[in-house]
């Protein structure tokens, strides 16, 4: 019961809210670990990258909310089965 009462925070298919700028910053810290001639092909490259991943969440942030809508009510569902019992 108390995985329940955590709601879906331990689901793998779910990403935190702030992941593309948590991804954005520790790719930074990385390439300042480079060296200074490399750097700057790298941001280019994480810079296209990050572009593309935000687009694609973009596209899949409906699908996502009604994938998510379903998931509370199936777990609502559950916690009133077990209430019963």
């Amino acid at each position: 019961m108390e995985l329940l009462d955590n709601g879906l925070i331990y689901n793998l298919g779910k990403k935190q809210k702030g992941w593309i700028c948590n991804l954005a910053m520790e790719t930074e810290t990385a390439i300042t670990m480079l060296l200074p001639g490399e750097q700057n092909y790298v941001r280019h490259q994480v810079a296209k990258n990050l572009t593309k991943l935000c687009q694609q969440q973009g596209q899949r942030s409906t699908h996502i909310r009604v994938k998510e809508k379903e998931e509370d009510k199936t777990v609502k569902r559950i916690k009133e089965k077990l209430k019963e019992k």
